[in-house]
């Protein structure tokens, strides 16, 4: 699923990349490559990044929404482009950028950190809604990608993405250069959920790892243990013990003797001198 997710094939609106390792930062980027490749155009919002630093040979190709340079909004400088603050409110930020948007964009903000730090969860879903409702209504094409990094403490923030957000991709390490991936996808309502391990190249093509299935067995039957180690006595029997415990006959067991009961059949048994009718009364 995850492939069909980047390359289009399965239908997305909403995606938040959670990790807990900062794991994301790749398939985030892999996500604004795939995009890049089919020719739409990126409007990229980072808190965490300089201009020019995610894809610097895609430079061009993206437009940058500085909330890095100056987030607080203490510096004047008029050479800071499209330039976001904590204060700057985003749903009129991005409608004026997107009003005469024509073709497919995507809108990836990197990181949601820095707004959960300075606005609340419901001002953040309620912008999300918004802006997908302003693009629905203007008939553009419109898909949010969202980096987030969980802490322990995070649990009710991704239960409010879960309940806007079309996908979740929850990223956790497996091995050194592997990542496992557990993916919950709404499609058309309908939530399904998908287990995967993948690694990323380095010009930003994921590759999806077969499991071992007999790695997998192996260690499955490894998991159980055999409580008839270690035991300093013999505790199973073989063939012809067991041939021999069949055929031992117990002490003090009573043997019932088989019966038959034996019917003659006789014509007066079904003769009665009483009339059945002799009770009424006519």
């Amino acid at each position: 699923m995850l492939i069909n997710l980047l390359s289009g094939e399965e239908d997305w609106e909403f995606i938040v990349i959670e990790d807990f390792a900062h794991l994301g930062r790749g398939l985030f980027n892999a996500f604004i490559h795939q995009h890049l490749k089919r020719g739409c155009e990126i409007h990229l919002l980072s808190y965490n990044s300089p201009p020019g630093y995610i894809l610097s040979n895609a430079k061009n190709k993206i437009i940058y929404h500085d909330g890095y340079t100056d987030p607080a909004g203490w510096k004047n400088d008029p050479n800071i482009l499209n330039k976001i603050t904590y204060n700057t409110d985003l749903e009129a930020h991005f409608r004026e950028h997107l009003i005469d948007q024509q073709k497919e964009f995507l809108i990836a903000i990197d990181l949601l950190r820095p707004l959960v730090l300075n606005k609340s969860v419901a001002e953040i879903c309620i912008l999300f809604k918004r802006l997908q409702r302003f693009c629905k209504d203007s008939d553009k094409k419109f898909k949010l990608l969202c980096l987030f990094h969980n802490q322990s403490n995070d649990n009710f923030i991704v239960e409010c993405l879960e309940n806007i957000a079309s996908t979740i991709l929850s990223l956790f390490p497996a091995t050194s250069c592997v990542i496992t991936c557990n993916i919950l996808h709404k499609r058309n309502g309908k939530p399904s959920k998908e287990k995967i391990n993948f690694h990323i190249s380095s010009n930003l093509d994921v590759r999806i790892e077969k499991p071992n299935l007999t790695t997998t067995k192996r260690d499955v039957m490894q998991q159980k243990p055999d409580p008839t180690s270690g035991l300093t006595f013999k505790l199973e029997l073989d063939e012809k013990e067991k041939v021999a415990r069949g055929q031992l006959v117990l002490p003090y067991t009573k043997k019932s003797n088989e019966s038959e009961i034996i019917y003659e059949y006789d014509e007066n048994d079904d003769f009665d001198e009483e009339d059945p009718d002799d009770d009424l009364n006519i």
